[in-house]
């Protein structure tokens, strides 16, 4: 409030502490994954990062409005939905809302088309500063590609209404998405965890009146406990003394827990319908989508409610900063100042008592702080404000000094200088909100490897609370002895001055010693002559556990294949059976007791006994080794044998025969397997280098298969997929190709380079 006399050193001190955060934050920027920029509060884009810039050069590419650095991206998305791409008026609007401050925070969740196919995106807008000055927008990729004509999981919610209305939206659009004739909405009104408020109850034909139930014998309690729980029929049968069901006549249930920033279940949203749920895998997708735009919006409702609720305890607990105080008569008379007031009036202690506040302002703040002060004396009660000037911001409180008939006898004005921990908490904000809307770990590191940043992905990966690894060294992160951590450390050092960063994979050691590997980039940075090094990393432990099970597992099928026991039979040279000698787990082609005293060809069909009798022939009359290979059907299912015959006594061969049916089988499967990841890599390659028509990879494949020649059959065979899926492969490639037949998209392909 009174800072217009105020030095310049800070300011100073100030602005080159802000150049060196900005290039930080610049920095970390760069790495993000995520698409990212930031807006002022006209929607004006004033940073973006490389993610956000190369997506940005694909639209264009695509005929889609551009929307870089200087760009406004209210306009861009208007121009957008005008060019006939769907959602980015709701995206407009949630924008909007944020920046204009009656919304803290929007989500939308978006059908995207890109290069490689239809992905679903998630946008989210983050106000910055306190009233927002500005926005941080993310686009983040939240799941897998969509077939052709799916329908989006989620209708987007794009309403700059908040608090019970929008959750009251998000449940409406629950229950019509998945086609459930009830949707619910409820948050936790006990710590014991044991009643429910319904918030939202939408009934089809609208929404139900609110009300609390306990939750003992019904499907809500495991809920509450952190479950995705599924009754996909018969769930009053499961939960007999739940009332409410037998009455709406469910027949199935599934909701999902909503959880605070903190981890803590506050609620849940679900579905209950009176037929049985068919489409779960569709169903949970649609749930988990809307619960992370409820959860966010719950958290806020009950911190609102929190924070009126205790409203006067926390007006009572509040106090000023004593930066400056001045004691004024209800006229504007200083009867007494502290000497840092007295240097920003302008004027000593000494002079300024008994003088008139106002007459040592400028007329316009003058008439600005007399209104101030006239509601103080009005109403009696406290008054606290902000001011802004050009690099300064101010928190002024005005108190009321009451006589005991309670009327005004002067007035307590307190103001404090709070530049410096405005500015830091604008930027730690910022910092923080992108970093916070990662998928992976992030961990800023300086030169000696002390640890300067964590996100909150990083601190939930190694077991830390928040906070608790800055200013440790970076190896109490890393599981490896400490020469050998010596030796990789040398090896990233190196990379990085020679390249600039480094990828490869750390094993790691939690907070508990639990150990787990991640895969992880590291980029040497240079900020202020200052270098940093950011790693991003993410948790592959239980995909390497399950390569190394696979890897396991084919090694013991392999060895039990191999320890299986052979049957052998003894035949004369008549071709006649004389004794036989079981194998554990097979059994022969028919019982003993039918073929033993009988001739090989009244047993096996006539061309296998042919050739099982040439071969013991040969055996007995060359002493040598001889090898039949040959098929049978056994109860129906053709089996595969290997026999070894070889002389055992004068007239008298013995037959080694083996069941290698499984082997032969694993041997195809493997085959199968290279020529498939060799394909694979192939058109990995082509695609990377050159996808004019936007084919998937998957379409990529089919359409090398089918330049090869091979059928639809021999294609799904080869790839382990159905006719049915090759077929819409073959049509989506002539509809994305414009070729009326495989063989002329096949032959353009070959022409255009696009078949290795």
């Amino acid at each position: 409030m009174w800072d217009r006399f105020s030095g310049n050193g800070g300011s100073k001190t100030a602005s080159r502490g802000l150049r060196a955060v900005d290039d930080l934050t610049a920095a970390v920027l760069a790495t993000l994954s995520d698409h990212v920029a930031i807006v002022d509060g006209e929607g004006n884009l004033i940073a973006v990062n490389k993610a956000w810039k190369s997506y940005d050069c694909e639209c264009g590419d695509r005929g889609l409005p551009r929307s870089d650095v200087g760009s406004n991206y209210l306009e861009a998305c208007e121009a957008a939905e005008r060019a006939g791409a769907g959602g980015f008026e709701g995206a407009a609007l949630g924008l909007q809302a944020v920046l204009a401050g009656s919304r803290p925070h929007f989500s939308l969740t978006y059908l995207c088309h890109t290069p490689t196919g239809e992905w679903w995106f998630r946008m989210t807008a983050t106000p910055t500063g306190s009233p927002p000055d500005g926005a941080v927008i993310s686009h983040a990729a939240v799941g897998e590609p969509a077939l052709a004509g799916e329908a989006p999981p989620v209708a987007a919610i794009a309403s700059v209404e908040t608090g019970e209305p929008l959750l009251r939206a998000l449940t409406e659009n629950v229950a019509k998405t998945i086609g459930a004739r009830f949707a619910f909405l409820s948050e936790v009104v006990d710590r014991r965890f044991e009643r429910l408020r319904l918030i939202a109850l939408w009934s089809g034909e609208g929404f139900e009146d609110s009300f609390e139930y306990d939750l003992r014998g019904t499907p809500c309690q495991d809920v509450l406990r952190g479950e995705l729980c599924v009754y996909p029929a018969n769930v009053q049968e499961l939960f007999p003394d739940d009332a409410w069901l037998k009455e709406i006549g469910a027949k199935s249930y599934l909701a999902i827990p909503l959880y605070s920033s903190a981890g803590e279940v506050i609620g849940h949203l679900g579905v209950i319908h009176d037929q049985p749920l068919d489409t779960l895998s569709f169903a949970e997708h649609v749930l988990r989508a809307i619960a992370a735009q409820a959860s966010p919006e719950l958290e806020r409702l009950r911190l609102v409610r929190a924070l009126q609720k205790s409203e006067r305890t926390g007006q009572a607990l509040l106090n000023a900063p004593l930066d400056s105080a001045i004691l004024l008569e209800p006229d504007g008379t200083i009867t007494d100042l502290n000497d840092v007031a007295a240097v920003r009036l302008g004027t000593t202690a000494e002079e300024a008592v008994g003088s008139n506040v106002f007459d040592l302002l400028p007329l316009e703040l003058a008439a600005t702080r007399r209104t101030a002060m006239d509601k103080v004396l009005t109403s009696r009660k406290p008054l606290r404000m902000e001011d802004e000037r050009p690099g300064m911001h101010f928190e002024t409180s005005v108190y009321p000094v009451l006589n005991p008939d309670g009327d005004v006898e002067s007035v307590a004005i307190f103001a404090s200088d709070v530049t410096a921990r405005k500015v830091a908490e604008e930027e730690v904000t910022l910092q923080a909100r992108v970093l916070e809307s990662m998928s992976e770990g992030v961990i800023a590191c300086d030169a000696d490897a002390k640890i300067l940043v964590t996100n909150p992905k990083f601190d939930e990966m190694f077991g830390y609370e928040r906070g608790e690894l800055i200013n440790q060294h970076a190896s109490v992160l890393n599981a490896e002895p400490p020469e050998e951590n010596a030796q990789v450390l040398e090896g990233i050092q190196t990379q990085l001055e020679q390249v600039g960063s480094w990828r490869g994979e750390f094993n790691n050691i939690r907070k508990d010693g639990t150990l787990f590997t991640t895969s992880a980039h590291i980029s040497a940075l240079e900020v202020s002559g200052k270098t940093y090094l950011i790693s991003v990393q993410e948790d592959i432990t239980e995909r390497k556990q399950a390569a190394e099970n696979l890897r396991l597992s084919a090694q013991r099928n392999a060895s039990l294949i191999d320890a299986i026991p052979d049957m052998m039979f003894t035949l004369d040279r008549r071709g006649v059976y004389l004794d036989f000698v079981p194998a554990q787990g097979h059994e022969p082609y028919i019982s003993a007791d039918e073929f033993l005293g009988r001739t090989v060809s009244e047993v096996l069909p006539a061309a296998l006994a042919l050739d099982i009798m040439r071969s013991v022939e040969l055996a007995l009359d060359t002493g040598r080794q001889q090898e039949v290979a040959y098929e049978l059907d056994v109860d129906g299912e053709k089996h595969e044998y290997e026999a070894r015959i070889l002389k055992s006594k004068e007239d008298e061969a013995l037959a080694i025969v083996r069941d290698v049916t499984a082997a032969k089988r694993l041997e195809r499967e493997e085959q199968l397997r290279r020529a498939r990841d060799e394909l694979e890599g192939t058109v990995e390659k082509v695609m990377l280098g050159k996808n004019p028509y936007g084919l998937t990879f998957r379409e990529f494949t089919v359409l090398h298969l089918a330049a090869d020649g091979e059928a639809d059959k021999g294609i799904a065979d080869q790839l382990g997929i159905s006719t049915f899926t090759v077929s819409k492969h073959v049509a989506n490639i002539l509809g994305k190709m414009a070729a009326a037949s495989r063989t002329e998209a096949c032959v353009r392909a070959l022409r255009e380079g696009l078949l290795s």
